[in-house]
């Protein structure tokens, strides 16, 4: 026996082998981050092609004379049972490229396909029993069905198929009717058309890929054609963005839950809504037990920033190729391979819906009381003060994989997967947040203290020009009397008397519906005694 055939256990290594030499010998170059993909240079070095190589099936994308001389030559050398392309299913996945280049990405017939384990009204009525071993068998088969979807084209099952994997050594009837439900929605979601969108980033996106670390170094593209009023354009880089999040003793035998996504982007994510494409995401158990939330949050962040590390070797490879070099660092003599050159080239940034975390990251001089936090933060502390990556605090009410750490509706994901927007920064949403609305009223008190200490524009003197009955108000604390904070700041500044007309017609009556009164007074003055102070 000389050659490779099929019941060999060496066999599959022997074809891989074979691909892998005349796939070499078309051009393609092996990719050091993804074994068995593959990469054409064209002869100027850009990226011609892509291939993908599983077991005998294969996937590939480029264009150009390079391209297709290579293609040629592996149909030279393989007999190929047949090539589709714009519509065509691959490895259970149903791809479909639009005259546009836009790639779409579902599994509507497989999820259709899939059955429903019948529980019988007996049972159903003892949702505490345990399962019998059918029983047992079925809520396996089904969680493992269910797995691939939630994998690859549905994240927002992630979370359910993880818990209901993590209860299999307890599962209950009621697990399994849980189990159908699970189903039940992603069947809901193939009906609804939801699936995987790659499409254009934008025109104002640039493919060079070239980190920005100070904004002010960015790029602008030239403006088409000549003329007055044309109004250059930033052209924002290629990078990458991560969202984490974690719960805390949510799971079987007080385990914890860590989610996270991973997002191919402009560098226009970071300070705005931008459009994404989604490549990545996970939620599972924490393999260690947890102390705090803090603690949770920053195991979540770790694995996020590894998954968005390695993805960004992956991206430069596929950008210029695997040309580091072995070095010996001059003190020790230790050999390295220098790949952080190539994170480098990449933007990065981490989103998190934990401030604590976010301010551990960010202060210099922040250290938690439970010291392996810090440990586990260690790299994204590193990355933030010498590779220029960033890092975002988004409220929770936005926050991505929230639905991938615990059982809620997946409302945040499901809009998001509609157009696949999405915003590292919502400074209208912060200002209105609890912690935002504390500082602004800290601050109104530090500004009405210095108004009360000043005799000239003191509140006081201000009131004590107004048209106000004093047998009404002298029991009672002026400075809680917001629906007269109005003319005081009318009297104090007569000039600005339209503008601060405009605060009680605009912001006050906005917010009177949803705070009330008295709040909306409240959050308008303390506005007010921080504009003018």
């Amino acid at each position: 026996m000389i050659k490779g055939t099929y019941g060999l256990r060496e066999a599959p290594r022997l074809w891989y082998l074979k691909a892998r030499e005349v796939i070499h010998q078309a051009g393609f170059q092996e990719m050091q981050t993804a074994k068995a993909c593959f990469v054409l240079r064209n002869k100027d070095g850009s990226n011609g092609a892509l291939l993908c190589l599983h077991v005998d099936d294969a996937c590939y994308a480029g264009e150009g004379p390079e391209f297709e001389k290579a293609m040629n030559y592996i149909r030279g050398k393989f007999t190929l049972g047949k090539e589709e392309k714009d519509d065509f299913d691959f490895l259970g996945r149903h791809v479909v490229q639009r005259k546009d280049f836009t790639v779409e990405l579902d599994q509507w017939a497989y999820i259709k396909a899939l059955e429903r384990v019948h529980v019988s009204k007996e049972r159903r009525s003892n949702p505490k029993s345990p399962l019998t071993p059918k029983e047992l068998h079925d809520y396996r088969s089904l969680v493992g069905q269910l797995a691939w979807p939630a994998r690859d084209t549905m994240p927002q099952l992630a979370y359910n198929v993880s818990d209901l994997q993590q209860k299999v050594s307890e599962a209950t009837i009621g697990d399994l009717i849980h189990a159908n439900n699970v189903l039940n929605g992603a069947k809901r979601n193939a009906q609804m058309k939801q699936k995987l969108i790659f499409g254009d980033l934008g025109e104002d996106f640039g493919m060079h890929v070239h980190h920005a670390y100070n904004p002010s170094d960015s790029k602008k593209s030239k403006p088409k054609g000549k003329g007055k009023g044309r109004v250059q354009t930033k052209l924002y880089d290629l990078g990458l963005a991560a969202v984490h999040d974690a719960s805390f003793m949510g799971q079987p035998r007080e385990g914890s839950q860590q989610a996270y996504a991973l997002m191919l982007c402009s560098t226009k994510l970071f300070e705005g809504k931008s459009k994404t494409h989604l490549i990545d995401w996970s939620s599972g158990k924490i393999h260690r037990k947890m102390r705090s939330t803090l603690a949770a949050e920053a195991a979540s962040a770790a694995r996020a920033f590894d998954r968005g590390t390695y993805a960004r070797v992956m991206l430069h490879e596929i950008e210029h190729g695997w040309n580091q070099k072995w070095d010996r660092m001059a003190n020790t003599g230790e050999v390295r391979y220098d790949w952080t050159k190539m994170c480098k080239d990449i933007p990065f940034c981490l989103g998190t819906d934990c401030k604590s975390l976010y301010d551990v990251c960010t202060k210099g001089g922040s250290m938690p009381e439970e010291r392996r936090v810090a440990l586990d933060l260690l790299d994204v502390r590193e990355s933030i003060d010498e590779m220029g990556d960033q890092i975002r605090w988004i409220p929770t009410d936005h926050m991505l994989v929230d639905c991938m750490t615990k059982n809620m509706p997946p409302d945040v994901m499901l809009e998001y997967l509609k157009n696949y927007q999405y915003a590292f920064k919502y400074d209208d949403v912060i200002k209105h947040t609890k912690r935002e609305i504390a500082k602004t009223r800290k601050a109104a008190r530090e500004a009405k203290s210095a108004l009360k200490n000043n005799v000239d524009t003191s509140l006081e003197d201000a009131f004590s020009k107004l048209n106000i009955d004093d047998a009404y108000y002298q029991d009672i604390n002026w400075i809680d009397h917001y629906d007269v904070y109005f003319s005081a700041f009318a009297k104090m500044y007569p000039q600005e008397e339209t503008r601060i007309i405009h605060y009680y017609d605009g912001d006050y009556q906005k917010l009177k519906v949803d705070h009330g009164y008295r709040n909306a007074y409240q959050l308008v003055v303390d506005k007010l005694c921080v504009d003018f102070a």
